[in-house]
C-alpha cells in the first residue's frame, strides 16, 4: 500500500501532506474514532432524555407543570438557536456540512418538542378530540429542522410522525397486529401515503432540491407500500387484484435495487414477493386433493430458490 501511495505522489496526484497522512493511517499511527464518538453521543443523548423524564416524574408535585413546560420550551428552541448561529446558511441544492455534535443536539431538540406537544395535550387537552394534531405539529417542526439543517435523522422522525396522523406506526414486529389486521380501513390510506412519499422522492431527485433526501423518502415509501399491499392481500377480497399490487410493489423495490445496486431493497422485494406468492399458492392448494403435499413440496423448492437468489444477488444487481 505504501508503494501505491508513493507512486501517486510521484505522479503529482498527492501532495506531500496528503502522502504523509495516508502513510500514517496505513501504518496505524492515525486511526478513526468516528463510530465510537457517534456511539458515545447517541448513548449520551439517550441517558440525558431518560434522566430528564425520571427527574420530572419523581418531582412533578414540587416543580409544577408550567415550570416543566417552560423549561422544555426554552431547551427546545435554545438548542435550535445555538446550532443556527454556528452553521452555514440554507442551500436548496447542496448538503450542508455541520458538526456531528450539532446533529445530536438537533435530534435532542426534536425529541423535546415531541415531548412538549404530548405533555401539553396531557395536562391541558388543548387539541381536544383532534388527536392527529399531537403528531402533525411535531411532524411540521421536524420537517423544518430537517430541511434547514440537512438532518436525515430528524427527517425520518418527520415522516414517521406524519404517518402517525393517519394511524400508521412503523413497528415491524407488531405492524399487522396493531395496524392493518385490526384496522383494515388504514390499508388504502397507507398505500396512498407510501405512493406520495415515493413521488416526493422522485420530485426531489428531478429538481435537485435536497436530492440527498431521496433515499429516505423512498425507503419509508417502499416499506409501507410492501406492508400495506400484502396486508390488503390478507384482509380483503379480490385476491387477484391485491396479488398484482404486491407483485407491482415488489417490482418497484427490485428496479430501485438494481438501479442503485442496493441489496436491502433487493431483499425486501424477495421477502415480500415470496410472502405474497406463498399465500396465493396456499389458497390454491386448498382447492385440490393432497393439498398438504403440494404445499409442502412448494415450500421446499421455493426456499432453495430464495437461497440461490440471495447468494447470486451480486450477479443479479449488475
Amino acid at each position: 500500500m505504501k508503494q501505491v501511495i508513493q507512486s501517486l505522489f510521484e505522479k503529482n496526484l498527492l501532495t506531500e501532506s496528503q502522502k504523509n497522512t495516508l502513510i500514517s493511517i496505513e501504518s496505524g499511527e492515525i486511526f478513526s474514532l468516528h463510530y465510537e464518538l457517534r456511539f458515545i453521543l447517541f448513548v449520551g443523548l439517550s441517558i440525558f432524555s431518560s434522566g430528564i423524564g425520571i427527574l420530572v416524574y419523581q418531582n412533578i408535585d414540587s416543580i409544577g407543570h408550567q415550570a416543566i413546560m417552560i423549561s422544555i420550551l426554552f431547551s427546545t428552541f435554545g438548542i435550535v438557536y445555538f446550532v443556527y448561529k454556528r452553521t452555514p446558511p440554507f442551500k436548496a441544492s447542496e448538503k450542508a456540512e455541520i458538526n456531528e455534535a450539532f446533529e445530536y443536539l438537533l435530534l435532542l431538540s426534536s425529541v423535546l418538542f415531541g415531548i412538549l406537544a404530548g405533555y401539553v395535550q396531557y395536562v391541558y387537552g388543548i387539541f381536544g378530540s383532534y388527536y392527529y394534531l399531537i403528531t402533525l405539529l411535531p411532524a411540521i417542526y421536524y420537517f423544518l429542522i430537517a430541511y434547514r439543517f440537512d438532518h436525515k435523522g430528524v427527517l425520518s422522525l418527520a415522516i414517521a410522525a406524519l404517518a402517525s396522523t393517519i394511524g400508521v406506526s412503523f413497528k415491524p414486529t407488531q405492524f399487522w397486529v396493531n395496524n392493518f389486521d385490526n384496522h383494515t380501513e388504514l390499508i388504502v390510506p397507507a398505500i396512498l401515503f407510501s405512493l406520495s412519499l415515493m413521488i416526493a422522492a422522485y420530485y426531489f431527485k428531478k429538481t435537485s432540491f435536497k436530492a440527498h433526501f431521496m433515499p429516505i423518502y423512498f425507503y419509508f415509501g417502499i416499506i409501507l407500500l410492501l406492508f400495506s399491499t400484502n396486508s390488503g392481500l390478507l384482509c380483503f377480497e379480490y385476491k387477484f387484484l391485491w396479488f398484482l399490487l404486491v407483485i407491482a410493489s415488489c417490482g418497484i423495490s427490485f428496479l430501485y435495487a438494481k438501479q442503485n445496486k442496493l441489496f436491502l431493497f433487493f431483499l425486501l422485494s424477495i421477502f415480500f414477493g415470496y410472502f405474497g406468492v406463498t399465500y396465493v399458492i396456499y389458497l390454491l392448494s386448498n382447492q385440490f386433493e393432497n393439498d398438504f403435499m403440494l404445499f409442502f413440496y412448494y415450500c421446499i423448492f421455493s426456499s432453495i430458490g430464495i437461497i440461490v437468489l440471495i447468494f447470486r444477488h451480486k450477479t443479479i444487481l449488475k
